[in-house]
């Protein structure tokens, strides 16, 4: 399994995970995460977990820029607007699941 970063990824092929999984919901989607990102001044990350070329799961990520003061450090949200956090989809085995 390879783990990945991605500051962009197709929607087709992250939402068709999102609609694979029973961990997710409508805060996980693209459109959702861009959406917010337009919003609020975020810069949005994608981690993929991946076997081969299937995408087995992943954590959106949505970061914050500090401000002009030094003491406002920059922020990271699972989801900034709504709840998310780590997915898989649903015909993995128990073990890779953990």
């Amino acid at each position: 399994m390879q783990i990945e970063r991605h500051a962009e990824i197709p929607s087709g092929e992250w939402d068709t995970a999102v609609e694979d999984s029973d961990d997710t919901w409508m805060f996980h989607t693209t459109r959702w995460i861009e959406m917010t990102a337009r919003v609020w001044p975020l810069e949005n990350r994608y981690f993929l977990a991946r076997e081969g070329e299937r995408m087995l799961g992943g954590f959106p990520l949505q970061i914050a820029p500090g401000g002009r003061r030094p003491w406002i450090r920059p922020r990271a949200y699972s989801i900034k607007m709504g709840t998310g956090g780590p997915f898989v989809i649903r015909e993995v085995s128990p073990k890779t699941r953990k």
